[in-house]
């Protein structure tokens, strides 16, 4: 069985309206598959919902080391809109799986030393920040953009931060209304 720190189940809206809302999931009990956060949806069929005006903040984290662990997932058919974004995913294999999307008037960071981007869109009229977690210096391995499509109104894009040596591949086309900036070993285009 999985385990989870915080599991939502499909058909879910969580709306704060102007309020701030944050999440810290600890998957620390080493299911088959461990999550931190793990924001279900089971596809289109199931849509969920994360809206607020205000600040989003989540941080999953998994804290073993067997089997396959994540440390946040938002899964196809989960829509997460909030005026600004912070997603944090710390775990020994994929920090982030993006495979919803995530809409931000306001600024959008996702922190993780691993992600995957599995048909994942990002959107909005703010940056965006991709780097290895805070306490990181690099990405774990080569930063690949695939899968992963960002809207053209996001105001610039950050990849990496300057102490980071791990490779970065723009594997998919980047068309955005600002500033581009990728820090990386081999920066591959």
């Amino acid at each position: 069985a999985n385990s989870h720190g915080i599991g939502f189940y499909p058909g879910y809206t969580v709306d704060a309206g102007a309020g701030s809302i944050s999440f810290t999931g600890y998957g620390n009990s080493g299911g088959a598959n461990t999550f931190g956060i793990d924001l279900m949806t089971f596809g289109a069929q199931n849509a969920s919902s994360i809206s607020t005006t205000g600040d989003l903040t989540l941080n999953g984290v998994t804290t073993v080391t067997t089997n396959t662990n994540h440390g946040i997932i938002i899964n196809t058919g989960l829509t997460v809109n909030a005026g600004t974004v912070d997603i944090t995913g710390d775990s020994d294999d994929a920090g982030i799986i993006l495979k919803g999307s995530v809409v931000s008037n306001g600024a959008i960071q996702l922190k993780a030393d691993l992600y995957s981007f599995s048909l994942g869109s990002i959107s909005g009229q703010g940056t965006l920040t991709i780097e290895p977690l805070t306490a990181s210096n690099s990405f774990s391995s080569t930063f690949s953009n695939s899968s992963l499509t960002l809207g053209s109104a996001l105001t610039g894009l950050t990849i990496g931060k300057s102490t980071n040596t791990a490779d970065v591949t723009i594997a998919s086309a980047v068309d955005i209304a600002g500033p581009i900036t990728v820090y990386g070993g081999d920066v591959t285009v």
